[in-house]
């Protein structure tokens, strides 16, 4: 019996390890953070974990030259940029939504979802409107610093795929001020990656359209989520200078 349970248990132990796929409906909750618990001792399944860190934002030609340099070929990189606003309130909101993965409200489709401390998130994606995965991922990048010579900021989340996931790879996230009442802010996107495991390889051709569309609706999300919380500003104010009104 001991024998039997033990193969048992490696037999689940292995398929834990393979693509999480299914049709026709979501992944549950109960079922994400099942999950979850399994990926505190799951390895990273690539050699270049945290590299995008190394990077300024807008810097996809200097990621991919590097990753040639290096003698390891096959990774795409992408990259957008949106340009959100202006001003230090404008990145103190940005960098609050990017940090919550605020964007889950907006972009149902592509969902990042965390596990008890924030380390491990999954990845929950409708795929063509008929296939669901569940895409393990831990964050290995989360800081915020100077940036800039207008005393301007940046705040970079980075989030790198495990044992298990389809692909290969690394997405970073930053909200980049550069300085000043006036300065612009910008959401940076930036991705290398390639297929993982033989299905991730042969699934390819299918997925890159979907990261273009990831990039592209989390951008429009982000500029969205600032728009409302702008306007959520402005009457607050407004409803604020007629109580002030009022009381005279």
């Amino acid at each position: 019996m001991g024998g039997a349970e033990g193969r048992r248990m490696s037999l689940m132990s292995m398929a834990s390890r393979l693509p999480q796929i299914r049709v026709g409906w979501p992944h549950s909750y109960k079922q994400v953070q099942h999950y979850l618990i399994a990926l505190r001792q799951r390895k990273f399944n690539h050699m270049y974990v945290g590299v995008t860190q190394e990077f300024l934002p807008y810097g996809g030609r200097v990621v991919e030259d590097w990753l040639r340099h290096k003698g390891y070929e096959g990774f795409r990189v992408k990259t957008r940029r949106v340009l959100l606003g202006k001003g230090p309130e404008i990145y103190a909101t940005a960098k609050k939504n990017m940090v919550n993965w605020s964007w889950n409200e907006k972009v149902r489709w592509s969902q990042f979802l965390e596990g008890e401390h924030g380390i491990n998130v999954v990845s929950r994606i409708r795929a063509y409107g008929l296939f669901w995965t569940m895409n393990p991922l831990r964050k290995v990048l989360c800081h915020e610093k100077a940036w800039g010579k207008q005393g301007g900021a940046v705040a970079a989340v980075a989030v790198s795929t495990l044992q298990g996931h389809l692909l290969e790879g690394e997405e970073r996230f930053c909200v980049c001020w550069e300085g000043g009442k006036q300065g612009d802010v910008w959401f940076d996107m930036l991705s290398f990656s390639k297929g993982g495991f033989p299905l991730g390889k042969l699934l390819m051709p299918l997925i890159r359209p979907l990261q273009d569309r990831f990039f592209a609706d989390l951008g429009n999300a982000m500029q969205s989520a600032v728009r409302e919380a702008v306007a959520l500003r402005e009457k607050e104010a407004e409803e604020a200078k007629l109580a002030r009104k009022w009381r005279k």
